[in-house]
């Protein structure tokens, strides 16, 4: 099983577009084949926003073919979903924990997503071109999720810290 990060355009990332609050069934792109994503790999749904990494939530896939909305997503591919979360469109992480994440470059050596120097932004491309995660990564994900999956949504921002994280994990 493979983890990995699937970045939603921020002008997708809007209640409109894709409905904050239902299960995450299926995702649109260009590189779930060529990424070699499998039947019962784990996705996690992201954007960026002004350098915040938002976490929309994640699914098990189920499949991988063409589009069935090229002229909107722009994308040649598709992937279902089962066991999908609840798209949380409110949802990030602070700079602390982001920088606990963890992508694997070609030669499946663990890295750091790339910041813009000196700043505490996630860099506009580091979640793009579907990297993959290690699975460390992927339970600070996942914990992420189950924070605010127990409480409702809401319209405002909650970004989830180190702290935070390590303080729910006690509780």
């Amino acid at each position: 099983m493979s983890y990995w990060l699937c970045h939603w355009q921020n002008r997708f990332w809007k209640a409109d577009v894709n409905r904050e609050g239902e299960r995450l069934s299926r995702s649109y792109g260009n590189m779930f084949k060529t990424r070699d994503v499998r039947r019962g790999d784990i996705v996690y749904i992201v954007s960026l926003r002004e350098g915040v990494l938002l976490l929309g939530g994640t699914m098990t896939v189920a499949t991988v073919g063409p589009s069935d909305r090229k002229k909107v997503f722009q994308s040649g591919e598709m992937i279902t979903g089962r066991e999908g979360t609840r798209l949380d469109l409110h949802r990030g992480l602070m700079p602390d924990l982001a920088r606990e994440i963890r992508y694997l470059d070609p030669k499946g050596v663990r890295k750091p997503l790339h910041f813009i120097p000196g700043t505490d932004q996630v860099y506009g491309q580091a979640t793009r071109n579907l990297p993959e995660i290690d699975e460390a990564s992927a339970n600070i994900l996942d914990r992420v999720i189950a924070i605010t999956d127990s409480t409702p949504i809401t319209k405002e921002l909650r970004l989830i810290s180190s702290r935070q994280l390590a303080t729910s994990t006690r509780a």
